[in-house]
Formats: structure tokens, C-alpha cells, sequence
């Protein structure tokens, strides 16, 4: 981002301030930016409130950490890498220990590898600068649009409808779930509704909470990788191709590429998988992609 960016943008930013009030930013989300160059920042919070987002600001990692802690948080984290003393990628590691707010990693750098090691760490997205703010503005949108569609997908028929509000079955391979009233498989008066949670050997997902629980512990992670496992793990031994996953899980917004989902997986198989080199759910089909298939790791300890 240049400061010619910045000045192209003045002739906005007054009535941009001037709309905010009436505006009410809060209700599209908290935004956090993150970044030591007063210039981006003013030119993402100026597009960001316009659109109607609240705007946090932190110039340092250690800013950044603490008002990701805050109460009530932030919705969405937009990250720079190349910050003055803990960098980006160190930001993105600590806040995956203890969240998984969304992250939109920001750098000058843009290479393959940074991009690759920031969705390692757990990033939701990347963009390099110099970059068309209107493209953030979007990009941020698209992560937060899929987070909420994840988190909220009328499951007000879990809890009520039906009786005893959820009905348990099992496929053919003796793999039981809950399902929510009307689901595939369960005979309700409430009519057609998704499952609602998983239960495989070891693993249970609740789609409700947006909880993983592995041999009875709960497992972190982000809303990406909650969304993948997700969409394999309810369609157990259908192989999905990458262009498939990134398609059903992203979605047509997403401008990046399909190594994207390797990394994705790797991330989940790392927080699932006790043999990383066997993996007992998430199986690799080569020239192919992926596919979930619980029974596959049977036998190992």
C-alpha cells in the first residue's frame, strides 16, 4: 500500500467519518487490524467502517495479542507479517493456542512459501501488498460469511420438533450419529434437516457447538478446518477431489489455490491423528483427493 493510495482515498475519508455514526459499524462485526504502517491503517479503516465494520486497531504483535484476549473479542483479525518485535506468523501461532478467531494475513512478501506457512499456522487467508482495498473489504466478508453460515445454519430444529428432539441412527458399517429431527435416516413428523453431530470411533464433531472432541478431549480449530472435516466427515467414504473441497468449503470467493486444502489437512491430521504417518480418519487418495473413512485406522493403538 503506497501513501499515493492513501491520498487517492482522501477526498472520501471526511464524509466516510460523517457516515459512520448513523452507520452503526458494530453490527457487521469487529474488525482488528493489525499493522505498523499508520498509512494501511487508515486506509483499511476507512474502507472497513464504510461498509459498515467497527474498526480495532494494534501497531504491534503484543497489541494484538491482548486485544484478541479482550472481552468481548474481535470477529475477524486482519494480520500484518512484518511487525515490529513478535512478527505475524508468532501472532497467528499464539492466538491459535487459545482461539480461532479468523485471520486475514497481510504481507509485502509474496511468495508461495509465506502464504503456505501462514495457512499452516492458521490463518483463514492471505493477501499480498500492495492490494486493492476494496478486495480486503471483500475477503473479509467472504471469511466472515462463511464462519457465520458454519456456525448458525438453522439448527433451531434440533432443539425442538420430533420427539425427544434428536433421533440416533447407524449407516451400514455400524457408524452411529445424531441426527437432527427429519435427518436422512430418522423418522420424524418435522421434516428434512442436517445432521447435527457425528459420532465415529473416538471422534465426535458437533456441528451445533462447533466442538471436536478426540478420545474425549476437545480439539481447537479454526473455523476452515471445523468446515473441512465437516464435509468430509458427513459424507464417509465419498472421495472429494480439491477442486471439490475448495469449491463446497470455501467457496466460489476464494482466490486461492488448491494447495490450500493439503494444508488444511495437514493441519487437521496433526490435531487428529495420533500416527500422522497412518492416519486413522482423514485418507489421502492419490491423483485424487481426499476422503474420511473412520474404519481405515482400525487396529492401531
Amino acid at each position: 500500500m503506497t501513501e499515493k493510495d492513501v491520498n487517492a482515498a482522501g477526498g472520501d475519508q471526511l464524509a466516510a467519518r460523517e457516515e459512520v455514526p448513523g452507520r452503526r459499524p458494530a453490527e457487521r462485526g469487529r474488525v482488528l487490524v493489525v499493522d505498523d504502517e499508520p498509512n494501511v491503517v487508515e486506509l483499511v479503516r476507512l474502507y472497513l467502517t464504510r461498509e459498515g465494520f467497527l474498526v480495532l486497531e494494534a501497531s504491534d504483535g503484543e497489541q494484538a495479542l491482548a486485544m484478541a484476549r479482550a472481552t468481548p473479542p474481535p470477529d475477524l483479525m486482519i494480520l500484518d507479517l512484518m511487525l515490529p518485535g513478535l512478527d505475524g506468523w508468532e501472532v497467528c501461532r499464539r492466538v491459535r493456542s487459545f482461539s480461532s478467531l479468523p485471520i486475514i494475513m497481510l504481507t509485502a512478501r509474496g511468495e508461495d512459501i509465506d502464504r503456505i506457512v501462514g495457512l499452516e499456522l492458521g490463518a483463514d487467508d492471505y493477501l499480498a501488498k500492495p492490494f486493492h482495498p476494496r478486495e480486503l473489504v471483500a475477503r473479509v466478508k467472504a471469511v466472515l460469511r462463511r464462519v457465520q453460515s458454519g456456525a448458525g445454519q438453522g439448527w433451531a430444529a434440533v432443539a425442538g420438533g420430533g420427539e425427544g428432539g434428536t433421533a440416533q441412527r447407524e449407516d451400514a458399517r455400524g457408524i452411529a450419529s445424531v441426527a437432527a429431527p427429519g435427518a436422512a435416516g430418522a423418522t420424524t413428523a418435522t421434516g428434512p434437516a442436517e445432521l447435527s453431530t457425528l459420532k465415529y470411533p473416538g471422534l465426535v464433531i458437533d456441528r451445533l457447538a462447533r466442538e471436536v472432541w478426540v478420545e474425549g478431549e476437545r480439539v481447537n480449530l479454526t473455523p476452515k478446518e471445523f468446515d473441512l472435516l465437516w464435509q468430509l466427515a458427513s459424507s464417509p467414504g465419498r472421495t472429494f477431489t480439491r477442486e471439490e473441497l475448495l469449491e463446497l468449503v470455501w467457496g466460489y470467493d476464494f482466490f486461492g489455490s488448491d494447495r490450500t486444502v493439503d494444508v488444511h489437512i495437514k493441519r487437521l491430521r496433526e490435531k487428529l491423528e495420533r500416527h500422522h504417518d497412518a492416519p486413522r480418519y482423514l485418507q489421502t487418495v492419490w491423483g485424487i483427493g481426499y476422503k474420511f473413512d473412520p474404519l481405515a485406522g482400525q487396529g492401531r493403538g
